[in-house]
């Protein structure tokens, strides 16, 4: 019973996915048919074919023989002729096939916008490999129903080809990133930002593509100045925002050379869409990489502060970011007349614990002091791992009773585990500005308190010559 209903409930899912893959090729044949101005090669065949490739990539290859149905129903309700319809669907199906089989092979499947190389190969294997199958399935087919391009075969083909490269640059990128990328979250950036953003872009879209200056061929340089504004929000926006300018980029250039006006627009329309479509490709290719590079920047800026301000074993702050977090409460307790606490921890029979069980073990107790600090402190407490088996904790605001709760509720969460040896700690405490006013004061003051409980509190002649060597001023202070 068990097997049948999980087979039921793949089964719905499986469902699902058909008909949102057809539903969505059906779609795109429709709008594409609105921009078409070429009847077969021109808009009514690419934008089914992204869909295609995306749904073939994301939900599986049993979903392709929903997007032969998809295009194919509509292709004939925007009034295509049936055998037409059943070639270009028959072409998108097989394309789609290839170009998901290859990516997944050579690149990273549907991650592959996430990283520059395997974008690159996505590019090479989709867009200029599975793009191909384009012509090479479809002309022949054509022929055979005798509706063969009457343009030259290269030409067409040429074209067909191109048209496939493009769509892959720009569409497929589009929904890959929305649909895959886990971190939703884009860069933050100031609503002035953003607004001069989305102004360049219309100005961009508006007066350079919208026919304000068509002065023929000679216009074509006059859509470079679009670059920067893409660059722009490649850099500092991020891919999904890289890909939307993208897209509307290559919309209004395909409307403004539909109604002959733009750079793009020349006297053949074959000519106009070759001179679009390469354009269209160089400037998808350059936004959507540049975009890939800088957020792979920013994660790596970010992995190196990580690893530079945070300890590896541990995951807690450092100690030089341990000594600023204490150099600021000082400041702000100097400024506000506000105490806090320095707690000073010390793992108790860690060289014992790595010469019986091995260092792996004392490393799993290491940490577990490490875990018991996070479920134990505040959001504005600052923990830090300062050596080999010592931690230090800024308590902000805290008094010397709130220390010492925190300290017996670490002790209780270390006595509470059932795995592994048994860990104890020794800890010494410091109060701002009882113990000392400046960070060496209170990191010597807690040192030297951490010493004395780790001994026991046994007053001998040789633990007095240490502790007076730690922390002279602490001792003459209590004294």
């Amino acid at each position: 019973m068990r097997k049948l209903d999980q087979v039921r409930i793949v089964g719905r899912r499986l469902h699902r996915a058909a008909l949102v893959v057809a539903g969505a090729c059906a779609a795109a044949a429709l709008v594409a048919s609105h921009v078409s101005f070429i009847p077969l090669l021109g808009g009514a065949y690419w934008p089914p074919a992204a869909i295609a490739l995306i749904g073939v990539l994301i939900l599986g290859y049993r979903t392709a023989p929903a997007a032969f149905v998809g295009t194919t129903a509509g292709m004939m309700l925007t009034g295509t002729e049936p055998r037409i319809a059943f070639v270009a669907a028959l072409t998108i199906t097989v394309q789609a096939i290839s170009g998901a089989w290859m990516a997944s092979r050579f690149a990273a499947g549907a991650g592959s916008v996430m990283r520059t190389r395997p974008f690159v190969k996505f590019v090479a294997t989709t867009g200029v490999a599975a793009a191909a199958v384009g012509p090479v399935v479809g002309f022949p087919a054509l022929a055979l129903i005798g509706r063969a391009p009457e343009s030259p075969a290269a030409a067409a083909a040429l074209l067909w080809w191109v048209g496939g490269f493009v769509d892959t640059l720009v569409l497929a990128p589009l929904f890959l990133v929305w649909i895959t990328e886990r971190d939703s979250r884009m860069p933050g950036r100031g609503r002035m930002e953003s607004s001069a953003l989305a102004a360049s872009l219309a100005i961009c879209w508006i007066a350079l593509l919208g026919g304000h200056f068509s002065i023929g061929v000679a216009a074509y340089p006059i859509a470079l100045l679009c670059m920067p504004t893409l660059l722009w929000a490649a850099y500092r926006f991020g891919p999904r925002i890289a890909t939307l300018a993208t897209l509307g980029f290559a919309s209004v250039a395909l409307a403004g050379t539909r109604g002959s006006f733009g750079p793009f627009a020349v006297a053949s329309v074959d000519d106009s869409l070759a001179g679009l479509q390469a354009f269209v490709g160089v400037v998808a290719l350059t936004t959507i990489v540049i975009a890939i590079l800088t957020g792979e920047r920013r994660a790596a800026e970010h992995h190196l502060t990580r690893l530079a301000q945070t300890d590896g074993l541990t995951g807690l702050v450092n100690y030089r970011t341990l000594i600023d977090a204490l150099s600021a409460e000082v400041s702000r307790s100097m400024r506000h007349g506000q105490a806090f606490a320095v707690l000073m921890i010390d793992l108790n029979r860690l060289k014992e614990i790595n010469d019986t069980l091995g260092h792996l073990v004392g490393n799993s107790a290491i940490v577990r002091v490490a875990e018991a600090l996070r479920s134990t402190c505040r959001a504005v407490d600052t923990a830090s791992r300062i050596g080999g088996d010592e931690f230090c904790v800024v308590l902000s605001g805290a008094t010397e009773r709130d220390t010492r709760l925190v300290v017996e509720r670490l002790n209780a969460t270390l006595a509470s585990a059932v795995l592994g040896p048994r860990v104890t700690i020794s800890t010494g405490v410091a109060l701002y500005p009882r113990d000392g006013a400046t960070v060496d004061q209170l990191m010597e003051a807690a040192d030297a308190a951490l010493y004395r409980d780790k001994l026991g509190r046994v007053p001998r002649l040789h633990e007095r010559t240490r502790v007076a060597a730690v922390a002279p001023n602490t001792l003459s202070r209590r004294a």
